[in-house]
């Protein structure tokens, strides 16, 4: 396939329909009514459209046109609710999907249109990286066993998720290329707990492996 090609919306969704066909599901065979490469499009798709519930915004567009744009875009015909939705991707490894974001970026590298991000620092062109971490779960009643945990004040725990990610930025643009992302996650029995700055330096040297031919300029806030 050409590069160009490889860059379309149908070359996009068919690579992320092979990655997602190659998770496993852990699931009982009696309990799925929705298969995990659907349910992983549809969670893509959620991001896509940007819609506060997909699976009303598409029953309401499919009553007029005939046909939803999960359909006509992503070749889906059901899905479950959000909270099916969730329930179900708990268990899903991060490792194949993560995969995607420095596939797609080696993609777009090849046709030339990661160009316009090149800095130049000290006579040497660079890819500023933008190293940050964000948290997008927090509970104090709800817990898993890779929950990062810590005790306020007052002695109530507080349970979290966190995500270090990899940013391709471009000084005085609001443009951005996702590059990687590493979770920030206990494992079982695992002292000192998991932290952004140990996750970041998993990001960095995972990705020193795997495009050792990139030249880049990573910056951060107080990681």
């Amino acid at each position: 396939m050409r590069p160009l090609k490889r860059l379309t919306v149908e070359a996009f969704r068919g690579l992320l329909a092979t990655t997602f066909t190659q998770i496993p599901d852990k699931r009982a065979p009696q309990r799925m009514r929705w298969e995990l490469p659907a349910v992983l499009m549809s969670a893509f798709a959620l991001f896509f459209f940007q819609p506060p519930s997909l699976l009303e915004s598409q029953r309401r567009m499919k009553k007029q046109p005939g046909r939803s744009n999960l359909e006509r875009v992503f070749q889906i015909e059901d899905l479950p609710c959000d909270t099916q939705r969730r329930e179900i991707l708990d268990g899903v490894p991060s490792e194949p999907l993560r995969r995607v974001l420095p596939q797609t970026f080696e993609q777009i590298r090849r046709v030339g249109w990661t160009g316009r991000f090149v800095t130049a620092i000290n006579g040497e062109k660079y890819y500023a990286v933008a190293v940050d971490g964000s948290e997008y779960f927090h509970s104090t009643k709800i817990v898993c066993a890779g929950c990062l945990r810590q005790r306020s004040a007052k002695g109530e725990i507080h349970y979290s998720h966190l995500v270090v990610a990899a940013t391709v930025t471009r000084a005085g643009s609001h443009e951005i290329l996702p590059l990687d992302a590493e979770e920030v996650r206990n494992a079982e029995g695992q002292q000192p707990q998991d932290c952004e700055l140990m996750a970041a330096k998993r990001l960095v040297k995972r990705r020193r492996a795997e495009q050792r031919q990139l030249q880049l300029c990573l910056t951060g806030d107080d990681l």
